[in-house]
């Protein structure tokens, strides 16, 4: 290992190895994580659990069985529940969360988008080891900011949070004015789940590396036929969240109006109208819908390639009560603007970093051969922002961590993943640019997250953003600059990666630090 590695990169690449052993080409096969349901616990229904400031609250992670699409198969749940118990606590407030491991894997917990200390953010590393079968470790956790965040495995992702392991913390803002008044708040977990068994998790590789796995069944809160009921003429206010770990959704629910309020970390500066909101592993958004009329609505994943049922509105003719406000009007909270005065200020900084996005494949073992259809056309990845579903699944099943390698690279030192390590100094705004490749081998869309900061979108290939919110990871799409202002808050060594999590498993993940 490159002695100009520092100690975080040294330990954080040596545990990685550790959870994935180095394989040969010729490589005995690997074994697969069992996929036996016997004798295991039926899923429960997710709790709502509010933790108060100081509280001390333990989630066990443990296989289950589910029924998905008529079929019985395992899954992996915090508390029995897929998604796991829905946390909320008060902004500001601190809490502990106890994770125990009854699982065949080990685990940590990433409390994803909040604002903690490095030893308590689920990366193996100084102040955390992985948590094995049957061990425990105890994360002290605070609140900074309002919004819904959520909590997932950061050892062996692409296994674990596919097989059900995630859950929101809900954390409600000091202000109760803050947000409009609603009838009903509901909080959507978008995810999707193979139930095919014709693609297993291996134990010692992360496989589906090109494209990122998608799963053939799409879900919202761990189930196919997602219902809610309302009054016509209600508002309800959804805390969206996509936990999937390759599939970007497109949500619209035809028939209603839809306003986008928020997004991972805050409100935006400006609610405005939408018809769909496009959402990539690990965003959340915050949007606020009204149905004025009887009838059955469709909650769709609505793609330019399908249209997919997610679930449906059932709305039933009724007068509710009236709102303060009137849903028509679309408000600017002073509150949220004012949080955004200093990020704004640095929107016409120059470039501090620049990190550009690629990949490198292994001819010898992953050969691009023609597939019968499912050659990736280059020429149109400027043009085409999103791959929506596996265009490539041939290739992609044969692809693993041994010949996909995705990368970060700093252009100018040269230096990849997590050999790079940039320095912020603690209250500083930087602007970093992060370029999508699109001449790479296979360009694609990534969803970058930093850990334990937040950022605003400054500006998409040199066009300003109009309307800021606070965000922890941003979606690139092939061709783009995308410039971001990072508010460098928490002292520490850090990483930012691509949340599509097999992308992570092969490498696509840079060390950053922040100094005190």
């Amino acid at each position: 290992m490159s002695p100009n590695f520092s100690p975080f990169t040294r330990v954080l690449m040596a545990s990685l190895m550790v959870a994935l052993p180095l394989r040969s080409a010729v490589a005995a096969p690997a074994k697969a994580f069992s996929s036996t349901t016997a004798g295991l616990p039926v899923v429960k229904e997710t709790s709502i659990v509010e933790l108060k400031d100081g509280d001390t609250y333990t989630l066990i992670a443990a296989p289950v069985r589910q029924k998905i699409g008529g079929k019985w198969v395992r899954r992996l749940a915090y508390n029995g529940s897929i998604p796991g118990p829905l946390i909320r606590i008060r902004q500001g407030s601190s809490a502990k969360v106890v994770l125990k491991n009854e699982m065949e894997v080990d685990t940590t917990l990433h409390s994803h988008g909040l604002r903690i200390d490095p030893a308590n953010d689920g990366v193996v590393g100084p102040g955390q080891p992985s948590i094995g079968k049957g061990k425990s470790f105890t994360y002290a956790l605070r609140f900074p900011d309002m919004g819904m965040f959520w909590y997932h495995p950061h050892v062996r992702e692409d296994y674990g949070q596919s097989m059900g392991l995630y859950g929101n913390f809900w954390v409600e803002p000091r202000n109760n004015q803050l947000y409009d008044e609603v009838h009903l708040e509901k909080a959507l977990v978008l995810s999707d789940v193979d139930t095919t068994g014709k693609s297993p998790f291996e134990r010692d590789r992360v496989t589906h590396t090109l494209m990122g796995r998608y799963g053939n069944q799409m879900l919202i809160n761990g189930v196919t036929n997602y219902k809610l009921s309302l009054t016509a003429g209600e508002v309800v206010r959804f805390f969206v969240t996509n936990t999937a770990n390759t599939r970007t959704f497109a949500l619209a629910i035809p028939g209603a109006k839809m306003k986008l309020v928020g997004g991972d970390n805050g409100l935006f500066e400006r609610q405005t109208w939408t018809d769909r909101v496009t959402i990539a592993p690990s965003e959340r958004y915050v949007v606020e819908v009204q149905i004025e009329k009887p009838g059955t609505f469709e909650i769709l994943n609505d793609t330019p390639a399908a249209k997919s049922r997610l679930g449906q509105v059932l709305v039933t003719d009724g007068r509710p009560k009236p709102l303060k406000a009137r849903f028509d009007e679309l408000r600017s909270p002073q509150d949220a603007v004012d949080d955004l005065h200093a990020a704004r200020s640095h929107l016409a900084d120059p470039v501090k970093y620049t990190v550009n996005l690629a990949m490198k494949m292994d001819h010898k073992t992953l050969p691009m051969a023609p597939m019968g259809g499912e050659a990736h056309d280059a020429a149109k990845a400027p043009t085409r922002r999103i791959e929506w579903d596996d265009e490539m699944a041939a290739m992609n099943n044969a692809s693993d961590n041994r010949n996909v390698t995705w990368k970060m690279v700093d252009p100018v030192s040269g230096l990849e993943n997590m050999a790079t390590n940039w320095v912020f100094k603690k209250g500083e705004f930087a602007k970093i640019r992060i370029h999508n490749d699109a001449s790479a081998m296979h360009p694609m869309q990534h969803p970058i997250h930093f850990h334990g900061q937040r950022m605003v979108i400054a500006a998409i290939n040199g066009v300003p953003n109009q309307n800021l919110g606070w965000k922890d990871t941003v979606l690139v799409a092939p061709g783009e600059d995308l410039d971001v202002i990072l508010e460098a808050s928490n002292p520490g060594s850090w990483m930012a990666h691509c949340h599509i999590a097999e992308h992570l498993g092969a490498g696509m993940m840079m060390g950053f630090k922040v100094l005190e």
